[in-house]
């Protein structure tokens, strides 16, 4: 999924990997609950990041749907019970927008992210 440059050139903290974001749009709506995402972190020259496979369990992240793409608090509750730290994927199946985040010991901030389709 990444080349000799890492995150493709770039310094993207999260790189959703072919019909990744397929995967887990079609989970959100399918369910209308919350999920994991598969994945696994690497690191490159420009630090580590995270590389999302799809939905299913939680290795990287989790992804919630909900009115609106801005994180709540009881989302990031839910993925430090889960998996500690990750990426965190807010989507809005009614409006088809999305919003990444990372949730770490420091809170949750917005992601850069790159799409690998």
């Amino acid at each position: 999924m990444t080349d000799s440059r890492g995150r493709m050139g770039t310094r993207a903290e999260v790189l959703f990997g072919a019909n990744a974001m397929i995967s887990i749009a079609e989970a959100a709506e399918r369910s209308q609950a919350h999920g994991g995402l598969r994945g696994g972190w690497e690191s490159d020259a420009n630090g580590r990041f995270a590389r999302v496979e799809g939905a299913g369990v939680p290795e990287v992240g989790m992804y919630f749907p909900s009115e609106g793409t801005e994180p709540d608090d009881s989302m990031c509750d839910i993925l430090r019970s889960a998996i500690g730290e990750g990426v965190l994927v807010v989507i809005d199946p009614y409006a088809g927008e999305l919003a990444v985040y990372i949730v770490d010991g420091d809170g949750c901030r917005t992601a850069s992210a790159l799409v690998s389709e």
